[in-house]
């Protein structure tokens, strides 16, 4: 079978399933020069003041794919773009103050499957198939595409009509 080369980060549980939730950050311990896809991975080890918040099924295991676009001082960001970008509340951020966020711009959900984690950014040698997108993701991903024609139309009719009456 044909294996490829991705990119690859390994996260402590729950910041892995932070991002499945809403999350839009990655937490790094310093300043990362990368900016594109990376596969996320879910370590064997986890925070323990968060021990109860994680799927324990995904530890160990690939679990989506991010795209990366920039990365950022904790300590540079307000309380609210800390809350919003990782989900997590602003009491938490001096924790966390040392660290860098990775901001990520998108995320597709892969079928979870075991990898030999590594520490920081690595190379992961994988099989194409297993980062194809698992159901729910694919008809999420397809509704978005729907609902963004929907969304296009009406703006275009609104244009048209918004633009009839200042003529008028």
């Amino acid at each position: 079978m044909k294996q490829i080369n991705k990119k690859a980060i390994s996260i402590k549980q729950p910041f892995a399933d932070n991002l499945i939730y809403g999350a839009r950050a990655i937490l790094v311990e310093k300043n990362v020069d990368y900016r594109g896809e990376l596969v996320v991975c879910s370590s064997f080890t986890t925070m323990s003041r968060y021990s109860t918040n994680y799927n324990r099924d995904r530890l160990g295991r690939a679990i989506c794919m991010v795209y990366i676009t920039s990365c950022v001082k904790v300590s540079e960001l307000t309380g609210k773009q800390w809350k919003e970008l990782t989900k997590l509340p602003e009491s938490e951020k001096t924790y966390f103050r040392h660290l860098h966020v990775l901001i990520v711009d998108y995320l597709k959900m892969l079928n979870p499957h075991p990898v030999e984690v590594k520490k920081g950014i690595w190379n992961l040698c994988i099989d194409p198939e297993l980062l194809a997108m698992d159901d729910e993701s694919e008809n999420a991903i397809a509704k978005r595409r729907d609902y963004s024609k929907y969304i296009v139309i009406i703006l275009l009719i609104l244009c048209l009509i918004l633009s009839y009456f200042v003529s008028n």
